[in-house]
This record gives structure tokens, sequence and C-alpha cells, in this order.
């Protein structure tokens, strides 16, 4: 789709080895996709998922967590508080179904409130829960988290959303590594201690945008998508889950 090409924020997610676009904007600024687009490497194609269960969104929070593609909140052409609330699940696995129907997404509780659909922000699950921010940056910010066994939401732990300062990614759904982009500090999550450790800081990390791990490294594009750092995590020690 021609959205590609334009700056607005763009959200994509690797998931099953596929390329899942699940929310764009038009020149308008209206919602760019009804269904989200997938690619498969191994097929070298493009294929259309089914429509999504709620009215078409940009500014949402987007990621995977257990082979599932993951989308809450987020904005549509206007504002709607139900809108905002609500999300979904869906497995790009899973055999095509009709374009124009929902068949294959399944709804998760409402969130709590509607704050977040203010900005295109990434999901990252770690430890059986999916972790989000309301906006990217250093901030004022709320957090959210899902819990996928109980099905449920519920608040962020105080010390992870304090020290959320950018760009965040989680390593085969374990360790979540945060950037600060301000300083140029990547840091990993401590679930027992509920606090963030440096591990590294670098001019090089400063103005981070993005992240992505996997393969026991860290990548981040920095300095406005001019260059992309890549940092192996191998030395740092996965972070043990959070107390049952």
């Amino acid at each position: 789709p021609s959205f590609l090409s334009r700056r607005h924020p763009l959200q994509s997610v690797a998931v099953g080895g596929r390329l899942v676009l699940v929310a764009g904007s038009t020149q308008s600024l209206a919602p760019a996709l009804p269904r989200p687009v997938v690619f498969d490497p191994g097929a070298r194609a493009w294929r259309l998922g089914p429509r999504f269960p709620f009215a078409p969104r940009r500014w949402c929070a987007a990621g995977a967590a257990r082979g599932r593609v993951f989308v809450a909140g987020g904005v549509g052409a206007g504002y709607d508080a139900s809108d905002a609330r609500s999300g979904a699940t869906w497995d790009p696995a899973s055999a095509p179904a009709s374009a124009t129907a929902a068949a294959g997404w399944e709804p998760m509780p409402p969130m709590r409130d509607a704050r977040f659909s203010r900005d295109a922000a990434e999901a990252v699950c770690s430890a059986g829960k999916v972790c989000m921010v309301s906006l990217r940056g250093r901030g004022a910010k709320e957090g959210a988290v899902f819990d996928l066994r109980a099905a449920t939401w519920e608040d962020m732990p105080p010390g992870m959303l304090a020290g959320w300062k950018g760009p965040a990614a989680a390593v085969d759904e374990t360790t979540i590594f945060v950037v600060d982009e301000e300083r140029g500090a990547m840091s990993e999550y401590d679930w027992a201690g509920d606090r963030w450790r440096t591990v590294v800081e670098s001019e090089r990390l400063k103005g981070a945008a993005e992240m992505a791990a996997g393969g026991g490294r860290v990548c981040v594009a920095a300095q406005g998508g001019e260059k992309v750092v890549v940092v192996d995590e191998a030395p740092c020690m996965p972070s043990p889950p959070p107390p049952s």
C-alpha cells in the first residue's frame, strides 16, 4: 500500500516467521488498514488477513505473544472510548480466512482506561505478560500489563514504568530491554526486584527510535534511523520471572 512511503507512524509485528502490518495512517491521518497485511518470506508472497473485529485504527499498542499478533487501544477515524479500550489477538499461521470477515480474531477483555490511543506504542511480551506504555520517549506515561494466563489486565509495576524511557524489545519473550533515548543507555528489567539494570551506555544509542531482539542480539535504530546499532546480549543474564 502507498501509505508505506509516508512519514507517519507505521506498526508492524514479527511473529511466527512472518511480518504483519497492523496499523498506519493515510495522508489525511485516517486509519490505513481495515485488516492486517502479512508477508511470508518462505512463500515470498503477501496476503491479507481477516478484518479487524473492531474499527480500523492507528496509534495503538501492537506486539507479539506466544505466536499471536496482539493489538490493543488506538483511535479510529474519530475518537471513541470503547475502541480505545478494546483489543484482540490473531494467529497469522492459521488457515487463511475470508478477508471480509473477522474470523480468527479473539477479543480481549476491555482495558481499564482509554489512554492508550495517543501514540504508536510497542507491546512487549515477557514472562507470560504483555507490557506496554501509552507514550514513547521520556515523558509522563501510563503503563498496563496483560497476564496471558489469567487473561486479565493489571497495573504495570512502578519500577518498570519509571524506567521505560524509550523503545523496548524482549528476547524470546523473556528479558525486556529498553533504551533511554536521551542518555543512550540500554537497560534490562529485573522482575523480582522491579528495577532496571544498565547493561551498556554509548553515544551511538542516543536518539534510539526502534528496537528488535533475537538471535542473541538487540538491534537499535538510532539517530533518526540513520544507523543501526547491534548489541550482543549474551553477557546479560536473563531476569527471573515475576513471583507467582
